[in-house]
């Protein structure tokens, strides 16, 4: 099985790094810098590669800022290839997005899993993934499992970029009355 991983950010790096400790990863980045940083860490396990050489790779990782970009380059991929291959998007996005481009690819899998627990969660392999399907091929969860502690299958394509943004807005609205309440004591001496 070859997998390829695009987009090594804040949090696609240590993921990437940690699925490149187990297994070769094909790796893309805009900058080449963070390329040569998973290859410092990893080693031969890191492949760097090009976008257009992504396409046959069985399973490719995406971890951009929304679905917005990963979608672009997945249905890129998805045109070039003739073979089908799983997309995971673990960028967080909109779920009638993901719907969309799980209708563009297809015969190809896509699967939104979007991720929580930030950049020390990813270096430490205790992310929550929070995937749009019913259920993993072995393969592909056995991948996630090298970066994700809880991993929560969510029904079906969007569930988990639905999850995701539900989860998003909780966290805020707690900050922001964690913050007023702070505030009030303060003002209380």
């Amino acid at each position: 099985m070859k997998v390829g991983f695009i987009g090594l950010g804040q949090i696609g790096l240590p993921t990437a790094i940690r699925i490149g400790k187990r297994i070769p990863v094909y790796v893309f980045n805009r900058t080449h810098e963070k390329v040569s940083k998973h290859k410092g860490v990893i080693g031969r396990n890191s492949i760097p590669t090009t976008l257009e050489e992504m396409h046959n790779k069985d399973v490719i990782f995406t971890c951009l800022p929304s679905t917005t970009e990963s979608g672009s380059i997945i249905r890129k991929l998805a045109r070039e290839s003739t073979l089908p291959k799983t997309f995971v998007d673990l960028s967080s996005g909109c779920f009638q997005e993901s719907r969309q481009i799980a209708q563009d690819i297809q015969p190809h899998t896509y699967i939104d899993a979007p991720i929580s627990g930030g950049p020390k969660g990813a270096a430490a392999g205790t992310l929550t993934s929070m995937l749009g399907t019913e259920s993993l091929k072995t393969n592909v969860h056995e991948l996630v499992k090298m970066y994700s502690k809880k991993i929560v299958c969510c029904g079906g394509v969007g569930n988990g970029n639905a999850i995701k943004s539900v989860n998003n807005y909780l966290n805020i609205s707690h900050l922001m009355l964690a913050s007023d309440a702070l505030l009030g004591l303060k003002k209380q001496g």
